[in-house]
């Protein structure tokens, strides 16, 4: 999943400045630092495994966002779209993740486009259907990237 991904290059990157740091007069402050930061991501990872557990594989939430870029579609007949998306209520704060959806929900669709959409888990990962463009001045609460 693209999401346990994401909270693995968080943690990876943690670890990363940990190391990078250079130590101070006694080298605690930058262990003390780098331990907290590692800290902070697993409990990210936590919460988002516990979110994403929680949900049933039919179970759909309905979601607004921004596509951010756009594949072709692959054999199956499915379009990889990215999208940031706004937090949705009692389930994920929010984040930019890559769905996949029917080619043909995906038509017409471009980055930038503002859309609602419906999220559903499935055993590979999220699905998104139901896809509808919003008007281009609807304002979005996005999760600011970095």
């Amino acid at each position: 999943m693209n999401l346990f991904k994401s909270l693995g290059l968080i943690l990876c990157i943690s670890v990363f400045m940990f190391a990078c740091q250079s130590e101070n007069k006694e080298g605690q402050q930058s262990e003390n630092d780098a331990e907290a930061l590692i800290e902070d991501a697993e409990a990210m990872l936590e919460e988002a495994t516990e979110q994403v557990t929680d949900m049933t594989t039919s179970e759909a939430k309905s979601a607004r966002g921004q596509v951010k870029a756009i594949s072709e579609a692959n054999d199956e007949g499915m379009t990889m779209l990215t999208v940031s998306h706004e937090a949705i209520p009692d389930f994920m704060k929010a984040m930019q993740m890559d769905f996949k959806a029917e080619s043909q929900d995906a038509q017409g669709l471009k980055e930038g486009d503002k859309i609602s959409f419906e999220m559903v888990k499935t055993e590979n990962g999220f699905r998104i259907q139901n896809i509808e463009k919003l008007p281009a001045d609807t304002d979005l609460e996005l999760a600011d990237m970095m």
